[in-house]
């Protein structure tokens, strides 16, 4: 139904404003259709991310209530003297780890409510996203939190509460350490997936920052000053408007040049058009980005001219051929080795046959919708030939410092130009910039936490471990020491102890980082899934924490009293 009435709008719209409309279509399509598989892919690899986090908390707490265990014998052991059964030792270690999860989760809630207004401001104010400004945790996201709490307490605490029951040792034997050890390797490997994802994203977002954008953003000030009112639906009006504001603008002091364009780059819009192409010989018209521009926008831009000419306020004019402009990607994709100048265009639909348009030069390439986005065919207008009732202009100005001091002065130049013309934006075009890379700086930055919790746990994970570890082996140290073994050897030979789980949760970790980077790969600038730089630097930085982690207890075994341990013993 909503397209039917589109379709009637759009028929009702060339009746009365036919040169205007002409080539353009009204559609509907459902929201989900905008939302790309990109972003698909991002929202999954983030929740991916958050259950990986959640596997290296577990096995964190696991290994070390595995180990509180053993140090707790004395205590299980007075238990079961007391005529306690096995089932009430489950049940009391089932208990704990249900106290100790709900502190958790209440600690988590406690820095998501803290965390959610610091990650909104990652997102531009005027993102079109519907709900974003009532984001918050209600009670079905809250339900959820409590019963996964519940559920991982449970699942955590069978393992120690079944250890309990089976305590007659001082240790966890044999089979409790390999167990230790899985669980260390566990965390690594997890850990370095985050890593080496955070690590792509990372370089991916820096690529796009240094990315060609084929325009110098810097000095240039960006005011959108739409016309779409009563006030302004006479052509003749319009153009009278955006002459006398261009003149305005150009004598603010500090201003070195300025203009116009219908749809500014990286903002996430687009106005398309149909065209056909003298000598080509397509069965369908080629639809292309199309811009509206005053003379004096690609000069303060910073967009090249590579050959022909720009436009000057005479193209403005009803004169024939109509005067256009095409970027590089388009003149050499439909005129490979050719002089463009002089080839012509014309637009498709209407209903009527339209008058050809000649190409008086050809500009650069710019990047349009996002930065990541390959430079497409675009065609260029002048704006005094496209005015009608739904134009919606931007204003760029080129300022000689500062941009941000210009905005006063440009927006009393306006009110002074027109009192009734709106001003709806005002921001540097460096700022437009940033503002379009919200999704992948949004992504980059959760993903980077995660992955720095994860070496975080993963760094505990291996320190209690390992001190569980070497507190249950000091005797032996002191054994060793007692018959001549020095303090480096009895390091060496624990820090081995150490990394050995460390090194087969690398291996695993990079087998699957190889096969699970590849679901962000549609999001990556600059830099493939499965970059050997960035997995070979994931596996160092994990090496390395283990190493470190693994320092502090390595040296406690290997400067520990012999005579002491003995008499201990």
């Amino acid at each position: 139904q909503a397209g039917a009435e589109l379709q009637h709008l759009t028929h009702r719209l060339r009746t009365q404003w036919p040169r205007e409309v002409q080539g353009r279509e009204i559609y509907a399509k459902p929201f989900r259709d905008y939302i790309s598989e990109d972003s698909r892919a991002a929202f999954l690899t983030l929740l991916g991310a958050s259950a990986f986090v959640l596997l290296i908390a577990a096995t964190n707490v696991t290994s070390l209530l595995l180990a509180r265990t053993t140090v707790r014998r004395h205590e299980i052991a007075i238990r079961r003297a007391l005529g306690a059964s096995n089932i009430q030792i489950a049940a009391h270690w089932l208990t704990e780890s249900l106290i100790v999860a709900l502190f958790g989760g209440l600690a988590g809630v406690v820095f998501a409510f803290a965390g959610i207004p610091l990650l909104l401001r990652l997102i531009p104010a005027d993102t079109p996203i519907a709900g974003l400004d009532n984001v918050h945790l209600d009670m079905g996201v809250l339900s959820f939190a409590f019963s996964v709490t519940l559920v991982v307490a449970v699942l955590l605490g069978l393992m120690p509460a079944l250890a309990a029951t089976g305590t007659r040792s001082s240790t966890l034997g044999r089979g409790g350490r390999r167990l230790l050890r899985s669980l260390t390797s566990i965390e690594v490997a997890l850990a370095l997936v985050l890593t080496a994802g955070a690590g792509l994203m990372i370089s991916s977002l820096t690529h796009l920052l240094r990315t060609d954008r084929g325009f110098e953003p810097e000095h240039v000030l960006t005011v959108q000053v739409p016309t779409a009112n009563q006030k302004f639906q006479v052509e003749a009006r319009q153009k009278q408007v955006y002459a006398r504001l261009l003149e305005r603008i150009e004598m603010i002091p500090g201003v070195r040049s300025a203009g116009f364009v219908n749809v500014l780059p990286l903002t996430g819009a687009e106005v398309t058009t149909r065209i056909w192409v003298e000598g080509r010989a397509e069965r369908n018209p080629v639809e292309l980005r199309m811009y509206a521009v005053s003379p004096g926008y690609f000069r303060t831009m910073g967009i090249r001219l590579i050959d022909g000419r720009l436009f000057t306020n005479y193209d403005g004019s009803n004169i024939e051929p109509s005067p256009v402009l095409v970027n590089e990607v388009f003149a050499r994709h439909y005129w490979p080795g050719e002089s463009v100048v002089g080839k012509r265009v014309r637009q498709a639909g209407g209903g009527q046959e339209n008058p050809w348009q000649v190409v008086i030069g050809v500009v650069g390439n710019t990047r349009h919708g996002t930065l990541n986005e390959a430079p497409s065919p675009a065609l260029y207008y002048h704006y005094q030939r496209y005015i009608g009732p739904t134009f919606v202009a931007t204003m760029v100005v080129r300022a000689s410092g500062s941009p941000g001091e210009l905005a006063r002065s440009v927006r009393q130049a306006i009110a002074d130009t027109d009192p009734a013309l709106p001003v709806s934006k005002v921001a540097s075009m460096v700022q437009v910039i940033e503002d379009s890379l919200w999704q992948n700086r949004l992504s980059t930055v959760l993903l980077s936490l995660f992955a720095a919790l994860a070496l975080i746990l993963a760094a505990i994970g291996i320190y209690g471990t390992l001190s569980y570890v070497v507190q249950q082996s000091l005797a032996e140290a002191g054994i060793r020491l007692a018959l001549g073994a020095t303090p480096t050897r009895i390091l060496r030979s624990t820090l081995r102890g150490a990394m050995a789980p460390a090194l087969v949760g690398v291996f695993f970790g990079l087998l699957g980082a190889l096969a699970l980077t590849r679901f962000i790969a549609g999001y990556l600038y600059g830099i493939t899934a499965t970059d050997p730089w960035t997995l070979v630097a994931s596996a160092v930085l994990l090496l390395a924490i283990a190493l470190i982690a693994g320092i502090v207890p390595a040296r406690r075994a290997a400067f520990v009293d012999p005579m002491a341990m003995l008499r201990h013993e």
